[in-house]
């Protein structure tokens, strides 16, 4: 599992779930139910936040605002597609490694906004 958040500096971050559960002394919870039927971490935002390293990133320009998503690669298993919305209307799309991380690249970035009907 990921999570990704926009810091106000304009990096978008991905921590592994996963990754972050033995680091940060998260427990394991579950081992039947939930959306993926195996266990989850319980986890602080803050422990996640306070310099834990993330393990993929990208840059928007500064002073960015947007909101950021994670969904898994539709043509490769090992890659996942990171979607960003800015409140300038502009929408970005970075190919992420999913097993590796790292710095994300850039697939796509258009203008969108409202359509005149």
């Amino acid at each position: 599992a990921m999570l990704c958040a926009v810091s106000s500096s304009g990096t978008v971050h991905v921590w592994s779930l996963d990754a972050q559960r033995g680091a940060v002394g998260g427990r394991a919870v579950g081992g039947g139910g939930g959306l993926t039927g195996g266990s989850f971490s319980l986890l602080s935002p803050s422990s996640l936040l306070a310099g834990e390293r993330a393990f993929a990133q990208a840059k928007l320009p500064p002073l960015t605002r947007a909101v950021a998503a994670l969904r898994p690669s539709i043509s490769d298993a090992n890659e996942m597609t990171m979607l960003v919305l800015t409140e300038r209307g502009i929408f970005y799309s970075f190919r992420l490694d999913a097993l590796r991380g790292g710095d994300g690249v850039l697939q796509d970035e258009r203008r969108v906004g409202l359509v005149d009907s």
